[in-house]
């Protein structure tokens, strides 16, 4: 009796852990999403802990929210993008069409949101078009508040009129100029939680806690480029998403992905 026992109760622990609804969860983005295989590292640590919880992804390279929607990509061919026709279903379409998705997080391009007139004529609505596109009404919504890029100040982004508006002209839009990081990375914050509130959506806190990071341990190099993520960065970036979708502490998992021991607990011990 006394080896039944515990059988008994590792069955009974295993049924109700097995019985947990699956909780689907699509990112949507570009490379500041997968670079370093990020959902794949948020994966693992909610296999440890949350199984039912499925992390899918539909992103390629530099593409925007607006042409998530509005291209047709071909993931296979380097540069292959064109815009859709009449009748044209884009792979994210279809994607937001495929399952009624539970939770929906939204990466966009970071100059994008620093523009005013891109941020409210391009980036908001395309968001409201994701949000309609899915079948689950109440799905849960984020935008993925990325962080401020390594650069030289001043620095000011502007786009030409036709990304914006489709017109032929010498206009520019521009974003502030801005003199330091800190000043940046305020806008940047600024900016996203505009659109949160615009659009009734999360915001993650990616950003502001990469940048607290960098001025904690600037010895954790966790850009890999000017902006994109380095295995330190995706696996921050991980942590971040894991308390967000479990409630739970990044201290306590075991996972450590690529890195060594010590950087990773550094890591999961500051979110």
């Amino acid at each position: 009796m006394k080896k039944i026992l515990p059988l008994i109760i590792s069955l009974f622990l295993w049924g109700c852990h097995s019985q947990k609804r699956t909780i689907n969860v699509l990112f949507v983005g570009n490379s500041l999403t997968y670079y370093n295989d990020m959902p794949q590292l948020l994966q693992e640590m909610l296999n440890e802990t949350d199984p039912n919880i499925k992390i899918d992804q539909i992103t390629f390279p530099g593409v925007s929210l607006q042409s998530h929607l509005n291209f047709m990509v071909d993931p296979s061919k380097e540069n292959s993008r064109f815009e859709k026709q009449l009748g044209d279903t884009t792979s994210t379409e279809k994607k937001l069409l495929v399952k009624p998705w539970d939770v929906v997080i939204l990466q966009e391009g970071t100059v994008r949101v620093l523009i005013p007139e891109s941020k409210d004529s391009l980036v908001i609505p395309s968001i409201q078009r994701i949000k309609g596109l899915v079948p689950n009404k109440d799905c849960r919504f984020a935008i993925f508040h990325t962080w401020v890029s390594k650069h030289e100040y001043p620095k000011e982004y502007c786009y030409s009129s036709f990304l914006i508006t489709r017109e032929i002209s010498d206009e520019q839009f521009c974003s502030t100029k801005f003199i330091n990081f800190e000043q940046e990375a305020k806008a940047v914050d600024e900016a996203y939680t505009f659109i949160a509130n615009a659009t009734n959506i999360e915001k993650s806190n990616n950003g502001n806690i990469a940048n607290r990071f960098l001025s904690s341990y600037p010895d954790i190099e966790i850009f890999e480029d000017d902006q994109h993520p380095s295995m330190a960065g995706a696996f921050l970036n991980a942590c971040i998403f894991y308390e967000m979708l479990t409630n739970k502490k990044a201290k306590n998992l075991i996972f450590s992905g690529k890195l060594d021991p010590k950087t990773s607990k550094i890591i999961k011990n500051f979110i």
